[in-house]
């Protein structure tokens, strides 16, 4: 298990971090991720955020980067990576985050420097495009990498991204984290798969 995600509330939610008045609410989230974390070897969390858009912006980003202060001071120490995930607009209308670059100066904050992105490559596309461009300028921010190809969320060759250029800047940078295929097959998932062998090729 390479990661999990903390509650994401109720289905007009979508995670909690954003949402003022919640902050108990929130804070439970986190602790149930962070003992499910362990459990499972001490993988990953993501952090949602949170469906904000009736929240003033200000408020909501208050809210979200003092919650995530009081997460990241309860996760020290655990060896749990905690994770944030920009959300594309189109997809995730409301979603408190939904840019790279956002979230990149979100950590730059005092107290959320051990914070990590995960770097969903659809979800860059889509929101903010010259995707290999914002993976080498984040790069030491990045904790996961996800993949899928826009417009339909596919798997790699059905779409606008060239995840061999992709793939092959990832190794050149250096990862040496996992990379998470997170797509809806176009056809069977296991006929989807035969894009790993033009990546490997």
């Amino acid at each position: 298990m390479v990661g999990i995600n903390s509650a994401h509330g109720g289905l007009a939610d979508w995670g909690l971090a954003a949402l003022p008045g919640r902050e108990a609410e929130f804070m439970a989230s986190v602790e149930q991720a962070l003992a499910y974390a362990d459990a499972l070897g001490r993988c990953a969390v993501h952090v949602m955020g949170g469906l904000a858009g009736g929240v003033p912006r200000a408020l909501a980003w208050d809210t979200y980067a003092r919650n995530l202060e009081v997460a990241v001071r309860r996760a020290h120490g655990s060896g749990i990576q905690l994770l944030i995930e920009p959300l594309n607009g189109r997809d995730r209308p409301g979603y408190v985050l939904h840019s790279v670059e956002q979230a990149a100066a979100l950590i730059d904050r005092a107290g959320l420097q051990t914070l990590k992105i995960m770097f969903d490559c659809y979800h860059v596309q889509v929101e903010e495009g010259d995707l290999v461009a914002r993976l080498r300028r984040h790069w030491h921010k990045i904790g996961h990498i996800q993949f899928a190809s826009p417009p339909a969320r596919s798997e790699p060759g059905t779409g606008e991204i060239d995840y061999v250029y992709v793939f092959a800047e990832i190794d050149r940078l250096g990862w040496e984290g996992w990379v998470g295929a997170e797509y809806k097959p176009s056809s069977t998932t296991t006929d989807s798969l035969s894009w790993f062998n033009r990546a490997a090729s």
